[in-house]
């Protein structure tokens, strides 16, 4: 019992330390978290794939959203009304490796790649950012054969990216030639 609460105060005065604006976008990418963690346990991997293979939201869909985002950044930025610029998009990606690794550390259990992978690239969509989710196997002397998911925006790694050179890859959510 004490192990218990001692976990839970820990999260709770973390959870305290985040500006009030960052709050609901830490609840938005638990929540992708927990769904992931529960979809990969009780639906086949197959039937995901949709999933992963939905377009992104229009840039126009996404600007409020996006400029509210922008204007309660440490160094607030300008975002574009019809495209997601180069700064904008490194800015975004950042931003989501920081909440996916918070977002984990605030859940029981280990958090692996997979579902750290589907929750960016689903909050990166939300947002109109197109990401490409990557699953590959390699067999590591240290493990012996083993899985790895990692996320990219066109060459720029997002979350999961630690070993992914080692890593062949059996398959990739959409295909890398259609994110936008």
């Amino acid at each position: 019992m004490l192990d218990w609460y001692k976990w839970l105060s820990e999260r709770v005065a973390r959870f305290r330390q985040f500006p009030a604006h960052k709050r609901p976008y830490l609840f938005e990418v638990i929540f992708y978290l927990l769904v992931a963690r529960l979809a990969l346990l009780v639906i086949p991997f197959r039937w995901l794939t949709w999933f992963f293979e939905r377009p992104p939201r229009h840039p126009q869909d996404t600007f409020i959203e996006r400029q509210r985002i922008g204007a309660t950044a440490r160094t607030p930025f300008t975002v574009s009304k019809d495209e997601i610029t180069g700064l904008e998009r490194a800015r975004f990606r950042k931003r989501t490796q920081s909440l996916v690794e918070d977002g984990a550390w605030f859940l029981p259990g280990e958090m692996v790649c997979l579902p750290r992978a589907i929750a960016a690239q689903a909050f990166l969509r939300r947002l109109g950012i197109g990401t490409t989710l990557y699953y590959g196997a390699a067999t590591l002397a240290e493990r012996g054969l083993t899985g790895h998911a990692w996320l990219q925006d066109g060459n720029e790694l997002i979350v999961g990216h630690t070993d992914e050179k080692e890593y062949h890859t059996l398959a990739h959510y959409p295909d890398p030639q259609s994110a936008i």
